[in-house]
């Protein structure tokens, strides 16, 4: 992508054979940052049959707009 360089990136990933998270999620690019916990699970026990299946997502980030006037632009062209 031009313009947009990621200059850190790491994670901690857990899984067993119920769940999978990714601790710690961390992406940098210049002074835009973003960290996350992301996790999702089966859940045997629940009330609703319909979806066993959950997502959980803690975030948190700082974004100067200026540096994201690629996407866009890339909009407004497919569009």
């Amino acid at each position: 992508m031009p313009g947009f360089e990621i200059s850190d990136s790491k994670a901690n990933l857990q899984m067993n054979k119920n769940r999978i998270r990714t601790l710690g999620f961390q992406l940098a690019s210049g002074t835009n940052t973003l960290q996350a916990d992301l996790k999702g699970w089966y859940d045997r026990e629940a009330t609703d049959t319909k979806d066993p299946l959950k997502i959980g997502i803690d975030a948190q980030g700082r974004i100067k707009p200026v540096d994201l006037a690629y996407f866009s632009l890339m909009t407004r062209w497919i569009m």
